[in-house]
Order: C-alpha cells, then sequence, then structure tokens
C-alpha cells in the first residue's frame, strides 16, 4: 500500500532544501567569484530543474504511472539530492580553479561549476516532475506541497546561514533531503530502515562531518576556506600582512572575515589615507567582505582630534571646508564599516554622529562583540565618548531618511564606497540594483542637510570615469530640478589617485571653502577633478586606470579581470572630451547640459530610483537592441557564452519531445490529444518567463521600502511562493470544478494586477517612513495575494492537460522551468531599459497573453473526461 501523505510530506521537505539550497550557493558563490559570475551560474544552472522534467518525460520504462509515483524512486533520487549538496559544496570552495586563471583552469571554471551545481537542481526536478505526472492528486495539489515547502526554506534561509553559518545551512540542507527520502520510502508501507541502514545513512553522516570538517582543513592549506582569485590584493592583505582570519561571520548580506591585528601598507588597507603618512605605524585589522570588498579599524593610541592622518584623509573632505571654531554639531555617516568615518567625524569634534551599518556582524564588531579579544582595542574609540555621542544603527540609509521626515537635521552626510557589488545582489536572481546613488537617494540626503550642509559620496575615479560622471551628473540634475541656478558653484570633486570624494553643498561654496580645500588637498597632494573657480580651460584630471594604457594587452587585460569595473575591460581610449566636468557644471541650462551629454560615448545621466542600475553604463545609442544586447551589463564574455549557451539549452528542452520518437504513444493515442499538448507550450512557456519578471520587479518593489535586499529577499521569495502555494490548492478545490473558471480567472487576474500596481505606485511611498513591522506587514500583505494570483493559472492548465495525457506535465514543467531561466537572465536588460513599472505592466501583459491563449486552447481541444 502507498501511503500518499507520506509523499506529499517527501515532497514538501525536498522543496524545502532546493530553495534553501539556491540561496545559500549566492553566499558561496559571492565569497569564490565575481557577482557576475554568480548569476551567470546559479541561473543557468537553474537549467536542472527543467533537463529533470524532460529526462522524465522521455523515459516512461524509468517512472512507471499506473499506481502513483514509485516511493522507492522518488527516495532514491531524493538521497542523491541530499548527498551531492554535500559533495558539491566543499569540492566547490577547496578547488583551484577559477575563471580568472589565464590557462585551462580558467576555461573549464565556468563550465565545470554549472555541471557540479546542475546536478542537485536535477535530483529535486526529477522528485517534482514525477510525482506531478503520476500522482492520483491534482496538479493543484502537487504544486501546493511543493511551493509551500519551498517557501518555508526560502523563510528560514536568513536565519540558517546566520546562526549555522554556510557550512551548517549545508548540513541542514542534507538532513532535509534524507528526510525528504525517509518519507518517501515510509511510502511503500514498509519501514524506510530497509532501504537506509546498510550504506544510505552512516554515508550521509560522514559526508555531513567532512563538511562541518573541511573549514578548518582548508584554512591550512590555503588560510581561507574557499579557495578564490577575485580581488587578490585583498587577500593578501588579511591572509599575509594580517596574518590570517580571526573571527568569520555569515549572514544573508555577506559573509565577512575579521583579521588579526597588524598592518599593512597595501591600499587596501590604507586607502583614502593620504601618502604623506605610508611611513607612519596604522595599527588596525582588515575586515574582507564576501571576499570581494574590505573595510578596516584602527586601534588607535590616542583620541581621534589627535590623529593627524584622520584630519587629512580623503574623507575628512565635507568637514574641511568648515572654520576650525565651528564644529559640525551632527553627521550621519551611511555605512559604518570598520567606523573610519566615524573616527573622521570624531577628528573634526562633531558633537553627534549617527552611523548606519547594514551588515548585522559587521555592527555587532563595531560595538564589540563579547567573544571578541581585541574589542578594547578598538570600541572604545567608535563609541560616545565626552566629547561626541555615537548613535549606531543596523538599518538601512534611506529608511532612516525617511524616518527623519526631512527635518534639516546633518551638517555633513557621508557614504565612503559603501557598497561591495557582492552583497547587493538580488539572491542573484536581479544582479546589482543600487538605490545608494540615484537621484531620488541624492534628494532624501539633500532634505536633511542644514543650510551650510555637505554631502558627501565617494567612488572609485577609475577609467573611462563614467561613474564619477554620472554621479556628478546626477548631482547638477537634482539642483537644477531643485530650482538653483548655478548648480556647479555647489559641488567639489577631488581625487587621492584612486579613490575620488564628490561633495554636494546645500549652498554656494565660497571662496574661503574652496581656498581652505585647496590648501588641503596641496598638502596631501590630492587633485580636483572639479572645484567652481577652476578656470574653464583647466585640462580634466584622468581616472585610474588611464594610468594602464601603455601596458601590454596581457597585463592590461588581467588588471581589468581583477579590477572590473574600476578598470574598462573595453580599454577604451579616454580623451579630454570624454571628461567633460567644466562644461557639463558652466552649461547655461538643462537643454546645453542635454547636448553635451547626448555627444558623449557613454550615457552617464542619473539612475533613479525606477531604475536602479548605477553601475551598468551603457552607450548613448538609445535602442532596444543596445538595452538588451547585455553587454555592459555582463561585460565578461564568458558570462555572455554561458547565457548563449543557456538561451539553446532552453530551446532544447521545448524542442527534444517533438524531435525524440517515444516508446510509448500518447494516452489514448488519438491525435487531438497530441495537438492539445503541443498547443500548451507557448502558455508554459509565456508563464514561465513572466513569473520571474513579476517575481524580480516585487523584489526591487520592496528593497527600498522593507530597508535593503536582505529583507526584502526574505519578504518577497516565502510570500510569493506560499502564497503560489495556496492558489494553486484554491484552484484545485474550486475553480477547476466551475464552469466559468475561465471568466473568473481572467477577473481575478485583471483586478490582482490594478490593485497591485496602485499598492505600489500610491500606498508604499507613504508608509515608507512607518515603523519596520508595520512595513513588513504591508509586504506582506500585498506580496501574499500577489502569490496566490500568480498560482492559479498553471495548475488550472495542467489539470486539463493531465486528462490528456498525464506525462506531457513533465514536459510541460520543463518548458516553465527554461523560462523560468531566461525570464531570470533578461530581467535585468529589460528593467534597465523600460523602468520598474513599465516592466511590471510588461510582465502583467505577457501573463493575460498567455492566460487568453490557455482559453482558446482549452475551448479548442477539450479535455477528455
Amino acid at each position: 500500500m502507498i501511503r500518499r501523505n507520506a509523499i506529499l510530506i517527501g515532497l514538501f521537505l525536498v522543496s524545502a532544501a532546493s530553495l534553501l539550497f539556491e540561496i545559500l550557493l549566492t553566499k558561496f558563490f559571492g565569497s569564490k567569484l565575481e557577482h557576475h559570475y554568480t548569476f551567470a551560474i546559479i541561473s543557468t544552472a537553474m537549467l536542472g530543474f527543467g533537463s529533470a522534467g524532460v529526462f522524465v518525460h522521455l523515459r516512461p520504462g524509468s517512472f512507471p504511472t499506473d499506481d502513483g509515483p514509485s516511493p522507492k524512486v522518488l527516495g532514491r533520487y531524493a538521497y542523491w539530492f541530499a548527498l551531492s549538496c554535500l559533495i558539491v559544496i566543499p569540492v566547490f570552495c577547496f578547488l583551484p580553479v577559477d575563471p580568472l586563471f589565464a590557462d585551462w583552469r580558467g576555461v573549464i571554471a565556468l563550465p565545470l561549476f554549472f555541471l557540479m551545481f546542475a546536478l542537485p537542481f536535477f535530483f529535486v526536478g526529477v522528485c517534482v516532475s514525477y510525482t506531478l505526472i503520476a500522482a492520483k492528486q491534482g496538479p493543484g495539489i502537487i504544486y501546493f506541497w511543493d511551493l509551500l515547502g519551498a517557501g518555508l526554506g526560502a523563510a528560514v534561509a536568513a536565519s540558517a546561514i546566520s546562526s549555522l553559518t554556510g557550512y551548517g545551512a549545508t548540513v541542514m540542507v542534507a538532513l532535509l533531503g534524507v528526510a525528504g527520502a525517509l518519507f518517501y520510502w515510509h511510502a511503500t508501507g514498509s519501514l524506510p530502515w530497509k532501504y537506509s541502514l546498510p550504506w544510505r545513512i552512516p554515508l550521509a553522516i560522514a559526508l555531513c562531518v567532512g563538511v562541518l570538517a573541511y573549514p578548518g582543513l582548508a584554512r591550512g592549506i590555503y588560510g581561507h576556506d574557499i579557495f578564490s582569485m577575485k580581488y587578490g590584493l585583498l587577500r593578501k592583505a588579511l591572509l599575509v600582512d594580517f596574518q590570517g582570519i580571526e573571527m568569520s561571520f555569515w549572514n544573508a548580506i555577506a559573509r565577512i572575515d575579521v583579521s588579526k591585528t597588524g598592518d599593512s601598507r597595501e591600499r587596501s588597507y590604507r586607502g583614502g589615507i593620504a601618502h604623506r603618512f605610508d611611513t607612519v605605524d596604522l595599527p588596525g585589522r582588515f575586515i574582507l567582505v564576501d571576499g570581494g570588498a574590505s573595510t578596516r579599524q584602527f586601534a588607535l593610541h590616542a583620541p581621534a582630534p589627535e590623529q593627524e592622518f584622520l584630519k587629512n584623509s580623503l574623507w575628512a573632505a565635507p568637514y574641511v571646508p568648515r572654520s576650525a571654531d565651528s564644529p559640525p554639531e551632527k553627521a550621519l555617516v551611511i555605512g559604518a564599516g570598520g567606523g573610519v568615518d566615524v573616527l573622521v567625524a570624531k577628528a573634526f569634534g562633531t558633537k553627534h554622529v549617527d552611523a548606519i551599518e547594514l551588515n548585522p556582524d559587521t555592527y555587532r564588531v563595531l560595538l564589540g562583540l563579547p567573544q571578541d579579544p581585541m574589542r578594547d582595542r578598538y570600541s572604545p574609540w567608535i563609541l560616545s565618548d565626552e566629547r561626541t555621542s555615537v548613535n549606531l544603527l543596523n538599518t538601512e540609509a534611506r529608511h532612516w531618511c525617511h524616518t527623519l521626515g526631512g527635518e534639516e537635521t546633518y551638517d555633513v552626510i557621508e557614504a565612503s564606497g559603501v557598497d561591495t557589488l557582492t552583497a547587493i545582489r538580488s539572491a542573484a536572481n536581479a544582479l546589482s540594483e543600487n538605490f545608494l546613488y540615484t537621484e531620488d537617494a541624492v534628494a532624501d540626503y539633500y532634505r536633511l542637510l542644514k543650510p551650510g550642509g555637505i554631502l558627501s559620496l565617494s567612488h572609485g575615479y577609475s577609467s573611462p570615469a563614467s561613474l564619477t560622471l554620472r554621479k556628478f551628473v546626477t548631482y547638477l540634475t537634482f539642483l537644477e530640478k531643485h530650482g538653483v541656478q548655478r548648480p556647479g558653484d555647489s559641488l567639489v570633486f577631488i581625487f587621492d589617485s584612486y579613490w575620488e570624494n564628490g561633495l554636494l553643498k546645500k549652498g554656494a561654496f565660497t571662496k574661503d571653502e574652496i581656498a581652505r580645500l585647496e590648501a588641503y588637498a596641496a598638502a596631501n597632494h590630492y587633485r580636483f577633478i572639479y572645484h567652481p573657480l577652476q578656470p574653464d580651460d583647466t585640462p580634466p584630471v584622468r581616472p585610474l586606470g588611464d594610468a594602464f594604457s601603455k601596458l601590454d594587452d596581457a597585463t592590461y587585460d588581467e588588471l581589468a579581470k581583477y579590477y572590473a569595473p574600476f578598470i574598462d575591460p573595453l580599454r577604451e581610449t579616454v580623451t579630454q572630451k570624454d571628461l567633460p566636468f567644466i562644461p557639463l557644471a558652466r552649461a547655461a541650462n538643462a537643454e546645453e547640459r542635454e547636448k553635451i551629454l547626448s555627444q558623449m560615448r557613454w550615457d552617464v545621466r542619473p539612475s533613479t530610483d525606477e531604475r536602479p542600475y548605477f553601475y551598468f553604463v551603457g552607450t548613448n545609442q538609445h535602442t532596444w537592441l543596445s538595452a538588451i544586447d547585455g553587454a555592459f551589463v555582463y561585460p565578461q564574455p564568458a558570462v555572455r557564452w554561458m547565457f548563449l549557451c543557456a538561451l539553446l539549452a532552453s530551446a532544447a528542452l521545448v524542442a527534444a519531445p517533438i524531435l525524440v520518437r517515444r516508446k510509448a504513444k500518447l494516452e489514448g493515442g488519438n491525435a487531438t490529444a497530441r495537438k492539445q499538448v503541443v498547443a500548451a507550450l507557448p502558455f508554459f512557456a509565456l508563464s514561465g518567463f513572466a513569473f520571474m519578471l513579476v517575481e524580480n520587479v516585487a523584489f526591487l518593489n520592496l528593497t527600498l521600502f522593507v530597508g535593503g535586499p536582505l529583507y526584502s529577499l526574505s519578504i518577497v521569495l516565502p510570500s510569493v511562493l506560499i502564497g503560489y502555494a495556496f492558489g494553486s490548492l484554491a484552484t484545485e478545490k474550486y475553480l477547476v470544478r466551475s464552469s466559468r473558471s475561465f471568466g473568473i480567472m481572467v477577473g481575478l487576474f485583471v483586478l490582482g494586477a490594478v490593485l497591485y500596481a496602485s499598492a505600489i505606485r500610491f500606498g508604499l511611498p507613504h508608509l515608507i517612513g512607518t515603523s519596520w513591522g508595520l512595513r513588513v506587514f504591508a509586504s506582506i500583505v500585498l506580496t501574499l495575494p500577489l502569490g496566490a494570483l500568480l498560482g492559479v493559472p498553471v495548475p488550472w492548465y495542467m489539470s486539463s492537460l493531465k486528462t490528456s495525457d498525464a506525462r506531457s506535465l513533465a514536459w510541460m514543467w520543463a518548458v516553465s522551468s527554461a523560462f523560468n531561466v531566461l525570464g531570470s537572465m533578461l530581467f535585468v536588460p529589460i528593467c534597465f531599459a523600460m523602468g520598474r513599472t513599465p516592466i511590471t505592466l510588461f510582465a502583467a501583459a505577457i501573463y493575460l497573453a498567455a492566460i487568453l491563449w490557455a482559453g482558446w486552447t482549452r475551448q479548442r481541444y477539450p479535455a477528455e473526461a
């Protein structure tokens, strides 16, 4: 006797494990590979789901359906999933293979990683697709248990990663997979131990122990548990100059590795510190963030006001214009990191500092962890003292700005290179959106400045200078819209040889303030990219990377690999015409400035909250083709090749069952049934593609609202998936049996789309300054019904297909999975071209087209009773 409830519980557990594993991969990939590679590999690895569906569809002999799904087969694939997760994670972390290698190790890296991680998803895909075609329950019931498990897996991901570390969470994934296998075997009516005791359970336990022991073993070999070639100078500083890792922390935002106390002359540690202090000892520790960014803590020997290196650092620029007898009352530090900006604020006698840090573990390190043996050397200098009160906040900057209600609060607002390119991914689905540098963000910061206050945003000034130009134009555009007649008089951009600091004053810079800045720059050998008193014929300062133009191609290409996007991988020649800072600032009006912008090679117009892709600088050719070719979004050729392969693989998943003759004919063997199955392909392709667009835009819509990508991920994924589960259940229970099901579904869809778009456009902006709990509640209330709405069409259509050809459901599930991948890959270019609101309407239109197609095909090829 088959115990069908046990099969559904097994499906629930395996689905939960697979979603937790998918999110977990972003953490491991973020520590080993560039963010572009992470996105590409996880997206394409998801094709493992689709290939499993085709595999089940084409092998009827291996997946019998007469008595329901075989528990023995399901248990075997669930167990293989668990084992494969335990094997691929340590192998991936340990292998000395990386796309940055110039030899065969670089050639095989991406294909190898794709195959490794496609395998676990393949095993899960077999469990889902086989259950879908063979279960006696309807598709809506199967989808309910599958997506309920996936939603709960997503819900616990953040806490699992934080509390168990990445390796402990891997063991949790495997245990869930093994538990799923045991429930599957239990469904045979026999004790599950019959299938497990001889060797399966001991092997799984041994691999779990191996995964937990792996980090210590790998650190003994590499100094770090994850072999990586990205940003090699950062690893050198951590592992050589500072003699290794003292503490490591995992969370869903980023992993951080805190070094032992030491010193280094590397600019990765001394960045922003004037070169005249290169011979001065600066003891401290190095903090590596996701293997690709860094911050640092300084162990001072005297209070900050006595530290000349702080007063002369590049980060001191917003404080320098002020008179020495008028210290700032209040400052806001965005992205406190190791606390350097807080120390700079203290050095200038600031009376109160609000310091925001999004990463919860970095925040706790700043406060002083009880288990940190060196906390007394660092935390006292950061925390409040008799001169300066410091308020450390674990929150997101834009939300904090809204909680203050636009009150003019701060003399200085500073953010020094706070984004990492690895910690701002949308679970590797939406790549790296950035709400810190948009025109809307500048408006939020500007409102909080007191008259005469200064906003300071720092970034690398690198070839071809397009990012710095975009920030410069963002300042100018905002000021002009704000009614400032001469916006260039409120800007100063200063450069230290790598970093630039862009200052925006609430008011015009005076001659005395410029004189103080010039004296400060001369003393520290800084250069001005722009200030209001420069003569019109001042030659533009060349960006970092331009100095490397005389290097041979091989050397330059290696540097571009390591430092993209800060060194132009295309090695385009930068001319004076490409650096029009002074002409842009001195333009008489917006029309004259637009004329200059339209003649540039790159489109450096401001990013906005509607299109928050600050880092994606395309050409000035405003065509759909240039928007979606992806070259400026995915600059690495290897990534674009992977996407081409994914496109071909997706086409193969659609076409393979048509081209390959099946051994068994369609049930019933009639031509109408065959036509019905083929006619279903467009529906599953369109709905699969549109689903990923909707999921990603929902994520993007809430990222700013709830306070960052971590919280948006933690809300959107579980809510959409759990909502989808209950939508599928309701469809199976009520809608499938209704003679008016099509009309009801269309009406629900149109009404739901209008309500969702209205809530995003008119409701959320009014709640962004409310408490975090209220915003989370509002997000769940908004997203759950959206998921439920998305959960209606697919099981509704599958229910009619199952009566004609149940085995075809595996194929349709494969098609949907393949187009999920394509939707994920193309979301960023499409959103960049259209914006968040238009892409929401675009995705809704695709869904509506799919539903109308489904209604037509169901009427043309009615299901057999």
